[in-house]
């Protein structure tokens, strides 16, 4: 019983461990698993009482499996008693979890992702009139690459697929941003479980921004129903994108926890828009500094800055 084991966790502890696992090639020429042989002690932790275990596996046969194992029946390498391992039960026994246990077998199926990226951007030749101002933005053609920050969390639907919520912000302020949903399919590379292949697709809604510089201003003005009036503003040129986003990453195992990726990615625009975006400065209550972007009345056929493509590297959180 779960309780049981759960009591065996808190009154004793490991006093040591040894493993011995065997390999060997098939007809095939791929490695399978010949046998394991493991010896374990636990010393009671206010009686002296120990516990000693012992166990022998070896591999008569191997047989192929099509079937996709659940998450629910799998468990990370090295997690012996654990909490986790413990929350993990058939369908039949499921129903007996309590609230808590319920709450923690929901939990393990999340994993975030953290890191840095590259976007590359493209800036095309084009200007936007800003009339509270009377200034005159222009972009020049130009190529620039921003440094920005990844973070994702993803729920994981079995031991391949997982849907899950991307968002990505520039470290250098308000340059880039954007916001998506997506699937994502991941398929191990190494017999060893210790390199992945991972496959994504996003939609999502992102911002595009070339900064202009700061003004200073006299007169309080209004932009697109909202009131400038602490002196100084900061101008940009934006494009705001509905894209969609596949993507190609290799992960590499660093512990059951931790994982150390690759990615590479692709921007497909499918609907997008420009114009002038207006950021307040200098308010003293940072709440109440006014923003505000207004479309452009000029037509670009795809957007006065591009970004196709971005390469990243970052680290994987398992819960």
């Amino acid at each position: 019983m779960i309780e049981e084991g759960l009591d065996l966790i808190k009154l004793y502890r490991r006093i040591f461990l040894r493993q011995m696992v065997s390999y060997e090639k098939d007809i095939h020429n791929i490695w399978r698993l010949k046998f394991s042989y493991y010896t374990t002690g636990f010393q009671h932790k206010k009686k002296p009482k120990k516990i000693f275990l012992e166990g022998t596996f070896v591999a008569s046969q191997h047989l192929p499996r099509s079937k996709i194992i659940t998450q629910q029946k799998r468990f990370p390498y090295q997690k012996v008693l654990s909490l986790e391992l413990l929350m993990q039960q058939d369908k039949k026994t499921s129903s007996k979890l309590n609230f808590n246990q319920r709450i923690a077998k929901f939990l393990i199926k999340f994993r975030t992702t953290t890191g840095i990226e590259i976007q590359p951007f493209l800036f095309k030749e084009n200007t936007h009139h800003f009339t509270p101002l009377n200034k005159t933005l222009t972009t020049e053609i130009e190529n620039s690459l921003t440094l920005t920050y990844y973070n994702k969390l993803e729920y994981i639907l079995n031991n391949q697929w997982g849907i899950g919520y991307t968002s990505v912000v520039a470290l250098k302020n308000r340059i880039y941003k954007s916001n998506s949903l997506n699937i994502n399919y991941h398929r191990d590379l190494s017999r060893r479980n210790l390199t992945h292949l991972s496959l994504g697709l996003d939609v999502g809604y992102r911002k595009l921004r070339k900064r202009d510089g700061v003004h200073l201003f006299e007169e309080n003005f209004n932009f697109n129903k909202k009131n400038f009036d602490s002196g100084f503003v900061t101008l940009y040129s934006e494009t705001r994108e509905w894209a969609l986003n596949p993507s190609l990453g290799i992960i590499f195992r660093i512990n059951p926890f931790i994982h150390l990726g690759l990615r590479a990615s692709y921007f497909i625009p499918f609907k997008f828009s420009n114009g002038i975006y207006a950021h307040e400065e200098k308010e003293f209550w940072f709440w109440n500094r006014a923003k505000a972007f207004q479309k452009s009345n000029s037509i670009q056929e795809k957007g006065t800055i591009k970004n196709q493509y971005s390469t990243g590297i970052y680290l994987t959180f398992n819960f």
